[in-house]
């Protein structure tokens, strides 16, 4: 199973933790979500430099969001929402270049919006709603031309530019 690219579990009822994939180094889309998942995001997800899509959206994940993933530099879509993440969004997320969409929503993290996210000039959908952020929405977010859809409702303590 060395040169899978393609791994697509959803809603099948999966429970327990992600396993180490890290020898599934093809692997190009991971989608896991719609399952019963638990315990963190694996560090071994970090050795799979060319993923281009993970979606691990409605789980129980728990944990932070690690900042390794702002070194999978051909990623295009992440998709972690309505887990149990928490903490803050890592800056290092910024360096996703290729990011068209973001969704993050329905965790409890909280802080500050990054301001890192103004690199990611690729980016057309970014969900943060549900969350626990707070602030104001940066200034210079205005630099992502191709952001069509945000989400950011359900975020008592955010305002906005």
């Amino acid at each position: 199973m060395t040169s899978l690219e393609k791994m697509q579990l959803t809603n099948n009822a999966i429970s327990g933790t992600i396993p180490d994939l890290s020898r599934l180094l093809r692997l190009k889309v991971l989608h896991l979500h719609t399952n019963k998942l638990s315990g963190r995001i694996p560090d071994s997800l970090g050795a799979l430099t060319l993923l281009e899509e993970v979606a691990l959206s409605d789980n129980t994940l728990s944990g932070t969001l690690p900042a390794w993933l702002g070194g999978l530099s051909q990623l295009r879509v992440l998709n972690v929402e309505s887990n149990k993440l928490s903490g803050s969004i890592p800056p290092s997320l910024g360096r996703l270049t290729r990011l068209s969409t973001l969704w993050l929503g329905g965790n409890q993290l909280v802080g500050a919006l990054p301001d890192s996210f103004k690199a990611l000039t690729a980016l057309q959908q970014l969900g943060l709603d549900r969350t626990q952020l707070v602030g104001s929405v940066p200034r210079s977010w205005s630099s992502m031309n191709k952001l069509t859809k945000v989400w950011l409702a359900n975020n008592p303590q955010l305002g906005g530019c």
